[in-house]
């Protein structure tokens, strides 16, 4: 988004920052990476094999992440330990990005995402709006509704 938000907002206007430490010592974040889909009733199975191994290239990331800036960027981070980041993005507002991707997980399976992200969207969305809120009981609440989701979910640890 930051070259939708340099843009619209204006680079100087807001700046990129990691991510605090946590209660044990380290920050880590939810990340779900990008995909290349294959359709198993392709009747052209083996240009797409091409196609993930060439999108998966050097070459095909460089390409990717060639819209540096722009709306439309398709590799975010290089998967190619060949393609360095600050070659290819010249801004080290995208070090933050790819330093939180070292520590990060991904969110283990869950049967349905969207109350998930609606309750989330709307507690983020309602703190940010509201600059009087108390934003750690308005956490606690939204810890409280995901974990009450995710039991009847039948995925809560």
């Amino acid at each position: 988004m930051l070259g939708r938000f340099d843009k619209s907002l204006g680079k100087e206007k807001y700046e990129v920052i990691p991510l605090p430490d946590g209660p044990a010592g380290k920050s880590v974040s939810l990340a779900e990476g990008e995909n290349v889909y294959l359709m198993a009733g392709s009747k052209n199975q083996a240009g797409q094999q091409k196609f993930a191994e060439f999108a998966a290239s050097p070459e095909g990331q460089k390409i990717g992440m060639s819209a540096a800036n722009a709306d439309g960027t398709i590799v975010r981070l290089p998967v190619n330990k060949k393609v360095d980041l600050q070659t290819e993005r010249k801004d080290p507002r995208w070090d933050v990005f790819a330093d939180a991707y070292k520590t990060a997980r991904y969110f283990p399976h869950l049967p349905d995402w969207t109350p998930i992200r609606q309750t989330s969207a709307e507690s983020f969305n309602g703190i940010v709006a509201n600059c009087g809120s108390d934003t750690k009981a308005e956490l606690d609440k939204l810890s409280a509704s995901l974990k009450t989701e995710l039991t009847k979910q039948g995925v809560a640890g």
